[in-house]
């Protein structure tokens, strides 16, 4: 057994190693390993972190003809988020910061063990305010070699955002953040807003839907270099049914994302129709892209080509000869 002490953060090691002997003859020997390291935390990022992780027990057990098992036990609060993220203490009160210790996941490979819980919150309705698909998470990576540990803690998914709704008025949106002990691994959240409204006369129904909203990714890899992703856009989409023989529908979507490990911006649109009568259907998309160069701009042609030698020729009559027939 070893230890290792921090006298200012208290933090403990402990590695114990248990061998014992076969009773039979032919028999081979077990071993049982417990690491734990108590307690420590993380503090994110500057004097005054806008996230902080207290961690009283990290500890990995494995027992002979057992799967390994992970046991994480955070202090009360365990995670207090500073700075802009201050709005997320309110869900504190909702999040089991006990999930690690008995977590309803547990998968472990050759890579490492990931433990974590999910968690879904009952719909909220007060009068004409609506808040619904609400979820909750966290994870907890412990790799085997290389890598360092990292915790991820997430309100709803991207591909499951939360609704809100005021009346005619809605929206939904997502946040997901991955720390580890000396960085922000990465940075996920979206929102969207707008109106939508529905009518039904009878013999014909129909429905607007009006939405615009942003997207915001920032990651960062082990070499320190940054990747992310800064997206906006509008969706107009309306439908109308008349009787369930003839029905239509009219989607325009926008979007301009910028690049920055390319310094790029790229605009998209697109135009969808369906019709349906009777058993017939067709549906007719028109789309187009356009890439704006920004201060990472794309070789030119000279770059590409190079210049002209002193007496020489010149290069494009030589890379145009190259697939010339002899």
């Amino acid at each position: 057994k070893s230890g290792q002490s921090n006298a200012a953060a208290r933090a403990t090691l402990d590695l114990a190693v248990e061998v014992q002997a076969p009773t039979r003859p032919g028999k081979d020997p077990t071993a049982t390993i417990v690491c734990s390291i108590t307690p420590f935390s993380l503090r994110l990022l500057g004097d005054e972190p806008f996230i902080s992780l207290v961690v009283d027990v990290l500890e990995f057990t494995l027992k002979p003809g057992r799967k390994p098992d992970v046991n994480i036990v955070l202090a009360d609060p365990g995670v207090v988020f500073g700075g802009p993220l201050s709005f997320v203490n309110a869900l504190q009160e909702l999040i089991p910061f006990d999930g690690f210790s008995d977590p309803p996941y547990l998968d472990v490979d050759a890579q490492g063990i990931r433990a974590g819980f999910d968690l879904a919150l009952p719909d909220i309705a007060i009068g004409v305010f609506s808040l619904s698909n609400i979820s909750l998470g966290a994870e907890a990576r412990v790799p085997f070699i290389g890598d360092s540990l990292d915790f991820t803690f997430n309100f709803c998914t991207r591909e499951n955002p939360f609704r809100l709704t005021v009346w005619v008025f809605g929206g939904g949106g997502f946040f997901a953040i991955t720390v580890t002990p000396d960085r922000c691994r990465m940075l996920e959240a979206a929102f969207e807003f707008g109106a939508a409204c529905a009518l039904d006369f009878g013999v014909a129904s129909g429905s607007i839907e009006c939405m615009a909203g942003i997207y915001f990714r920032l990651e960062t890899s082990d070499d320190g270099q940054d990747d992310g992703e800064l997206s906006g856009y509008f969706r107009l989409r309306g439908e109308v049914d008349v009787l369930g023989l003839i029905s239509a529908s009219l989607e325009l979507y926008l979007e301009l994302s910028y690049e920055p490990p390319s310094g790029k911006a790229t605009g998209r649109a697109s135009l969808t129709i369906e019709v349906e009568v009777l058993f017939l259907s067709m549906s007719v998309e028109i789309s187009c892209e356009k890439k704006f160069k920004g201060s990472n701009q794309d070789p030119t042609f000279t770059d590409v080509m190079g210049l002209i030698p002193p007496g020489g020729r010149r290069p494009w009559d030589e890379y145009c000869d190259a697939f010339a027939a002899v």
